[in-house]
């Protein structure tokens, strides 16, 4: 019967063998680690894409509620202007971006409530290309006349409005400015003029000086010159008076007594959106950290103090039912108005 032979290994080998088992051993062992760490959301930089430039009311929410959001997630979120075709360029972007959800942006009731009804192509779809994460605010739309004007209050504003005809302005055919007044217009069967102006300046320097008889525009636009009395407001497009301006009334009872409906969906909104297909967990923490960010009381008082009503939808369903609702009545309003874009 033949022996066993035992063939001892050099020190150096065994050693070797050893130290590559276990490294191995430890690859295998690792990697449901590192998978699961690469897989948590969120694990880098978020960019938040407006379509609009620095300083405009989106913006301006943005940039209150980016450091609180970037601090619930512990990652950094970066604000990127996109600007350009009414919000539609930035827009677009967010459907093109990749869909991990390190990409959001500020969507609203222009550039997914009006935009599709008034521009005979765009270069996205608002009812298909994009995720749905939560409706953030609104800002409800102003009735403002100069301060010499010698309209006090909503019926003699209606009473004008039936005895001559009136001017009112916006920064641009197709703007919530624009199709509000066209409502008004529509609905009492009088004539109005509007006056577009490019920008927000030349908007207001007209009203304030009177070159136009009156403005509904979003409140968080025109609340300075408000306060400090260059601009008589009438009365705003929400059931109840603003938290903002308390001693304006709602313009709904005196509109609604001449027959005017459904003019409180005319309201400015915003809400966040990404490109469709995001994962669900990415959706979601994104959801909480912006619910997070306006419960917060500093950021909640500055906000409605500028006019904002804070409206967070309670799911992304809940918003998604929104934009539904929504998209039929801009569509309507749009072919009211008769607005156009060159």
């Amino acid at each position: 019967m033949m022996k066993s032979v035992r063939c001892k290994l050099p020190a150096f080998l065994t050693t070797r063998r050893t130290a590559t088992a276990l490294m191995a051993a430890a690859l295998v062992l690792g990697a449901p680690a590192i998978s699961a760490q690469e897989a948590k959301y969120p694990s880098r930089t978020i960019t938040l894409v407006i379509p609009y430039g620095p300083g405009s009311a989106n913006d301006i929410l943005a940039r209150m509620l980016a450091p609180e959001v970037a601090t619930h997630l512990n990652q950094s979120v970066v604000i990127e202007n996109k600007p350009g075709a009414g919000g539609s360029i930035g827009t677009a972007a967010i459907a093109r971006a990749k869909n991990d959800g390190y990409t959001v942006g500020l969507g609203g009731s222009a550039t997914l409530g009006v935009n599709p009804a008034l521009y005979k192509t765009l270069p996205y779809s608002a009812q298909s290309d994009f995720t749905r994460v939560l409706k953030l605010a609104s800002t409800p739309n102003v009735l403002v006349v100069p301060a010499e004007a010698k309209i006090a209050n909503t019926q003699d504003f209606l009473a004008q409005m039936k005895s001559r005809t009136l001017r009112y302005n916006s920064q641009g055919n197709g703007t919530t400015a624009h199709l509000a007044g066209a409502l008004v217009a529509h609905q009492l069967n009088v004539k109005a003029d509007h006056i577009p102006y490019k920008n927000a300046g030349e908007m207001l320097t007209a009203l304030l000086t009177s070159q136009v008889d009156f403005g509904l525009h979003p409140l968080a636009g025109v609340i300075g010159q408000i306060r400090d009395g260059r601009l008589r407001a009438l009365g705003v497009s929400t059931l109840n008076p603003s938290k903002a301006l308390p001693n304006v009334p709602s313009l709904i009872p005196d509109l609604r007594a001449t027959g005017l409906k459904n003019f409180e969906y005319a309201n400015v909104w915003f809400g966040i959106i990404a490109p469709k297909g995001i994962p669900r967990d990415a959706q979601m923490a994104l959801h909480g950290a912006f619910v997070a960010a306006l419960s917060k009381p500093v950021i909640r008082d500055k906000l409605i103090s500028m006019g904002y009503e804070l409206e967070p939808s309670a799911s992304p369903e809940e918003f998604e039912q929104f934009l539904r609702d929504q998209q039929g009545f801009w569509v309507d309003l749009v072919r009211i108005s008769g607005a156009k874009v060159e």
